[in-house]
């Protein structure tokens, strides 16, 4: 079904960033695939990885992919990027 489709959060490997990478914490806009909507997120960094906390399912996110960051308070300023290397479905409970 659609529900198994949407995602809540991912992880990006192989990120650069135009500046420095973002803090934990920082609210960002990603987008996931080349003509999708840039959607609100948070990044953290755990173990010295790029988490990214969607807030709100969104579908269609899988490994491979590649994620564009742009900033949450400049939404056409692109700020960094990687590839999704995992997903953590929506419907699964933490």
């Amino acid at each position: 079904d659609r529900a198994s489709l949407e995602a809540r959060s991912f992880t990006v490997e192989e990120t650069s960033w135009t500046f420095d990478p973002p803090v934990s914490g920082t609210r960002v806009l990603v987008q996931h695939r080349a003509h999708g909507e840039r959607v609100p997120a948070t990044v953290e960094w755990r173990d010295g990885e790029c988490l990214v906390d969607l807030g709100e399912p969104v579908e269609a996110v899988a490994p491979g992919q590649s994620a564009a960051f742009y900033g949450g308070d400049a939404p056409d300023e692109l700020i960094g990027g990687g590839v999704i290397s995992a997903t953590v479905r929506a419907d699964v409970v933490a």
